[in-house]
């Protein structure tokens, strides 16, 4: 087993705060930061950013109050707004399910595939 394998992982659970804000860059790409709203027993209420390029229809069509589980990795991008340079740091999304039973399963065969290199 390799010790210098790298993973950056994040899996989040918890409920929209907001509505998916879609938009298109100059690219054409088409983005939505979501909001996720994480509430552990005896931790602080957490909000958490999420961003998700190329979102599919179940993703835009989600709302604020939804249930959802999001896998994907904790990112900083850079990007021009306002003619400065700003920075976001984001889980940007690999997934984004309503969160069911058969979405949790989906989400642990996604972490099984993002970190078998660990026991590998």
């Amino acid at each position: 087993m390799s010790n210098d394998v790298d993973v950056d992982v994040s899996v989040v659970v918890g409920v929209l705060s907001s509505d998916p804000a879609c938009k298109t860059l100059p690219s054409g790409t088409c983005i939505c930061n979501l909001e996720v709203t994480v509430r552990t027993e005896g931790v602080a209420t957490r909000s958490v950013p999420v961003a998700k390029f190329d979102p599919p229809r179940s993703v835009v069509s989600l709302s604020k109050g939804d249930r959802v589980v999001v896998a994907g990795e904790v990112v900083r991008r850079f990007f021009r707004a306002g003619g400065t340079t700003v920075s976001r740091t984001e889980v940007v999304a690999s997934v984004i399910r309503r969160d069911t039973p058969a979405a949790r399963r989906d989400i642990v065969k996604w972490l099984k595939t993002a970190t078998a290199e660990l026991v590998e």
